[in-house]
C-alpha cells in the first residue's frame, strides 16, 4: 500500500534553524555559513530563503537573492537531507520560488553556482534546464592558525594595494577597464556572481570584501582624464596608448577577497583577475597573492584566532592557476581533503522553466 506523504513548501522561520542545520551536518566540508548567519540571512530584504517539509520532518532549504537591477535571482544554500535525494524537492521549492517572483518587475533568471563536488554538475536533468556561462579554477588548503610569511614579503607586496570596494564603478563604467578586469562580464566573489552594475556593490560589501590591485592597474582606475564635460569624463580614464591600435595597454592584477566564519573554520575566498606580464607570471601573481594575504592576518586578528582558516583561491587561466597553487604550497600550505575542489561552475536558467520543472 502507497503512502501518500504531506509535503510542505513555505518561507524559513528564525525557529527553523536548528531543522534546517539538521539536514546536513557535515555540508561541504564544514565551510557551511548558514551555522553563523541563518538568522541574519532570512530577514535580510534581499533573500527569501524556503523549507521543504515531508511529513513534519526538513527535508530541504533553499535560499535566491535578488541581484543585477532584479534581473536574477541567484540561489543560494541548497541541501537536500539524504533520505529525500532524488524526490524532486528542490523543484518544488522552485516552483514555489516562481509563485513568489513572477510578478515581480525585471527580467529574472536563475542562477546558481556549483563547485565540481556537488552533485547537481553532473545531473544530467539539471544541465538540460540550465547552461554553463563560465567556468572558474578553484582550489582550497587546509584551515591554518596563522599565516606564516616570507620575511621578504613586504618587498614582494610592493606593487600591490589597496582599492575601496566603491571604486568597482570606476570599472564597470569604462569599457576597456571592464573587458579587461573582467572579460566574461561577470564579477564573481564568495562563490557569488554578478554582472557589472553600480546597483550590485552593495550586495558585493555584504561579503566583508577587501581587493588588492597591483600598481599599474591601480593607476589606470584612479587617474581620471582632464575634459570639460564633467558628465562625459565619468569614468574615463588616463592610461598608455598604443600608437598603431589606439587601445589603452592595460597592465596589472586585481584580487578580490571575502571571507565568512563556519563552524570549524574562517572561509576566506581570493578571486583574481587581469593579466601578468609575459615572463613575470608567478613574481606578479605572488605579490598579488602576499597582499591577500596580509588582509587575511587581520582577519585572524580581527575574530581573535578563535577559528583557523581556510583560504581559497579562484582564477579563469588553468596555467596562472598552477601557479597560484604553487606559491600557496611553498608557503606551507596543504590541501589534504580540500583536494577535491577543482572548479567553479556558473551556471543560467530561464525564469519561465521554474513553472515546470
Amino acid at each position: 500500500m502507497t503512502t501518500t506523504k504531506n509535503i510542505t513548501v513555505r518561507k524559513a522561520r528564525d525557529e527553523d534553524y536548528e531543522a534546517v542545520l539538521g539536514i546536513n551536518r557535515n555540508f561541504l566540508l564544514g565551510t557551511d555559513y548558514i551555522n553563523f548567519s541563518y538568522h541574519e540571512l532570512i530577514n535580510d530584504p534581499d533573500f527569501t530563503y524556503y523549507v521543504c517539509e515531508v511529513d513534519g520532518e526538513m527535508a530541504a532549504f533553499e535560499g535566491v537573492a535578488l541581484i543585477d537591477d532584479n534581473n536574477t535571482l541567484m540561489t543560494r544554500s541548497a541541501r537536500v537531507k539524504d533520505a529525500f535525494q532524488g524526490k524532486g524537492l528542490l523543484n518544488l521549492v522552485r516552483k514555489q520560488i516562481y509563485e513568489d517572483f513572477k510578478d515581480v518587475p525585471g527580467e529574472k533568471r536563475i542562477r546558481t553556482c556549483c563547485s565540481n563536488s556537488v552533485r547537481l554538475v553532473n545531473s544530467a536533468r539539471f544541465r538540460s534546464l540550465n547552461k554553463t556561462i563560465d567556468i572558474r579554477m578553484f582550489s582550497m588548503f587546509q584551515p591554518v592558525k596563522e599565516i606564516k610569511l616570507p620575511e621578504y614579503h613586504d618587498d614582494s607586496s610592493q606593487d600591490a594595494r589597496e582599492l575601496v570596494v566603491d571604486d568597482l564603478a570606476i570599472i564597470f563604467q569604462n569599457k576597456e577597464l571592464a573587458n579587461y578586469v573582467f572579460p566574461e562580464g561577470l564579477l564573481v566573489t564568495c562563490t557569488w556572481f554578478y554582472d557589472l552594475l553600480i546597483s550590485n556593490i552593495r550586495h558585493i560589501k555584504k561579503h566583508l570584501t577587501y581587493i588588492s590591485i597591483s600598481a599599474s592597474l591601480y593607476d589606470s582606475v584612479k587617474k581620471p582624464t582632464s575634459t570639460s564635460n564633467s558628465e562625459e569624463s565619468t569614468g574615463n580614464l588616463q592610461m598608455d596608448v598604443n600608437e598603431e591600435t589606439n587601445h589603452p595597454l592595460l597592465q596589472g592584477l586585481l584580487a578580490i577577497s571575502a571571507y565568512y566564519v563556519a563552524p570549524d573554520m574562517i572561509v576566506f575566498l581570493v578571486d583574481i583577475y587581469g593579466t601578468p606580464s609575459q615572463g613575470k607570471e608567478e613574481k606578479e601573481l605572488r605579490q598579488i597573492i602576499f597582499h591577500g594575504l596580509q588582509h587575511a592576518k587581520r582577519v585572524l586578528e580581527k575574530e581573535k584566532y578563535k577559528y583557523p582558516l581556510s583560504i581559497g583561491i579562484g582564477i579563469k587561466d588553468s596555467t596562472y592557476f598552477e601557479i597560484c597553487k604553487k606559491i600557496m604550497i611553498t608557503l606551507g600550505f596543504e590541501q589534504g581533503e580540500f583536494e577535491l575542489f577543482e572548479s567553479l561552475f556558473f551556471f543560467e536558467q530561464e525564469f519561465e522553466k521554474l513553472s515546470s520543472e
